[in-house]
């Protein structure tokens, strides 16, 4: 009996293996670029928030002279 269909196997596996790691890899690489982008983006607003609340103010000063 051949031992071809059972390596032909073996390497497919192998190489499935190894393509669910570049992938999971990509993944994680996506996860953390995600987690940057949604950190950036929660400190803008925070910031945005903060210079509307001294527009707001100074618009308010500026009514009451």
């Amino acid at each position: 009996m051949s031992d071809v269909p059972t390596k032909l196997l073996g390497d497919r596996i192998v190489a499935l293996i190894d393509r669910v790691k570049v992938l999971a890899a990509e993944r994680d690489a996506f996860r953390k670029e995600n987690e940057e982008l949604r950190l950036r983006l929660e400190t803008h607003e925070r910031e945005h928030a903060r210079l509307r609340i001294v527009l707001n103010d100074a618009v308010r000063e500026l009514r009451q002279e």
